[in-house]
């Protein structure tokens, strides 16, 4: 069964361990071990996101749960210009 809770969770585990790490990373100012976990966080929550969206697309078929579906996909995209401005605003600073 596709559900919207589960994206929503998905959201917010990788919104607030992302946002966690950019705040540690914004007080340890340069390259610290923190700026190397969350490199490898973010390709992480890249590669984790891109696998949900390719299970929820595979829904998109039924009309029944097209529109359950691509909810799921746009909350699981909503991490994609987040975690790229954060990744913009670090790599900038260092």
């Amino acid at each position: 069964m596709i559900s919207i809770k589960y994206s929503k969770r998905f959201f917010l585990f990788f919104f607030t361990i992302g946002t966690a790490l950019f705040i540690f990373q914004l007080i340890n100012r340069g390259l610290t071990f923190i700026s190397v976990i969350g490199f490898y966080f973010v390709l992480l929550s890249i590669l984790f996101n891109l696998a949900l969206v390719a299970f929820y697309s595979i829904y998109l078929i039924h009309p029944k749960k097209r529109i359950t579906s691509l909810k799921c996909i746009g909350i699981l995209c909503l991490n994609i210009p987040i975690s790229f401005s954060y990744f913009n605003l670090i790599s900038n600073s260092i």
